[in-house]
């Protein structure tokens, strides 16, 4: 990876020639859902599913991945979210290295004349299936571009940048998935506030995608809808989702695998009454729970998208069977433990 190196004169950084920039997947461990009404929430990262965005200096802007090969001009309205960040993010790094922002860099891109060449950006996280895939490429490409600038980005700005770009993405974001992807350790979310859980045991997590896409739009429209219609059902469920997300922090903290599977289960059946279930979804549940998963539950939007269980160690290559058996489409562990 390409890093910042001292201009000649040591008085600040120089653009480097390949700026490099990745970021993980996540996944949202209980709370998903409640959270848009202000409950708290609780998100891990998934280390082996990354993004990798470079950006090679010099030549005209122009990008390189699965939607588009070609100018930004031509670039389709799905890419969007893509050349938000690295459009603000030249901007932000504009701004940090004189003290104001950049006028020569216009809405498509034409700005600092060492930050114009080609962005590529590759991607192992599938798409629309509550894995953070939009907020990993927008961190990605803002660290590829703050580290071809020569100029290093701070939490607070990276988080800045990689949100307008999920606001473009999604039309309304809760700010979950950013803080996910920039966070290396399990995270709670609560109304905007984010904090690292403590973790005082060692936890393997399963995550299995049904193959099946998931609209976190569609999915809080009909919560919403489910809730104007019945408000009492859903915010008792809310609160007590709200509750569970409380013993599960509790859980990491104390290196509780018992209780954190049953409140997993728990809040998978919540997550149905809320009607973002789907066939799909218990099917993976059920494989998992029959494998010797300790609890297994929807994360993310729900309609389809992933599942997460929670495994003993030795339990693992059984669950993976397991799920596979029962038609994952992809399956992926993680492993959170506190530090010795």
């Amino acid at each position: 990876m390409t890093t910042p190196r001292p201009s000649p004169s040591g008085a600040g950084l120089t653009a480097a020639p390949v700026g490099v920039g990745t970021a993980h997947a996540k996944t949202i461990l209980i709370g998903e859902h409640a959270v848009v009404y202000g409950a708290p929430a609780i998100a891990l990262p998934v280390h082996g599913l990354t993004t990798r965005a470079e950006l090679h200096v010099g030549g005209p802007w122009a990008l390189d991945c699965d939607l588009h090969h070609g100018t930004v001009d031509d670039a389709p309205a799905a890419m969007a979210p893509v050349t938000t960040a690295w459009q603000q993010a030249v901007q932000q790094v504009s701004s940090t290295a004189t003290g104001h922002s950049d006028p020569a860099v216009p809405p498509h891109l034409t700005g600092r004349p060492h930050l114009t060449g080609r962005l590529s950006v590759t991607s192992e996280i599938p798409m629309q299936r509550g894995l953070g895939s939009s907020a990993a490429v927008a961190a990605a490409v803002v660290d590829a571009v703050a580290t071809a600038s020569g100029v290093p980005l701070g939490l607070a700005e990276r988080t800045e940048l990689v949100q307008r770009s999920e606001m473009i993405a999604h039309g309304k974001a809760s700010g979950i998935d950013t803080a996910a992807v920039l966070s290396n350790v399990p995270i709670l979310f609560e109304q905007g506030a984010i904090s690292p859980v403590a973790v005082g045991g060692r936890f393997v997590f399963v995550v299995a995608d049904t193959g099946i896409p998931s609209s976190t739009a569609t999915a809080v429209g009909g919560v919403r809808s489910l809730r104007e219609a019945q408000p009492g059902l859903v915010n008792g469920l809310v609160d007590r989702l709200s509750e569970l997300t409380r013993v599960v922090a509790g859980c990491l903290q104390q290196g509780d695998l018992d209780t954190l599977g049953a409140a997993m289960n728990e809040a998978h059946e919540s997550l149905n009454r809320l009607g973002v279930g789907s066939d799909g979804l218990d099917r993976l549940v059920t494989a998992a729970r029959r494998a010797g998963a300790l609890g297994a539950k929807l994360t993310g939007g729900g309609l389809g998208g992933c599942v997460v269980a929670l495994s003993r160690a030795e339990d693992v290559d059984e669950v993976l069977d397991g799920l596979h058996a029962a038609g994952a489409g992809g399956t992926w562990t993680t492993t959170v433990e506190g530090s010795a």
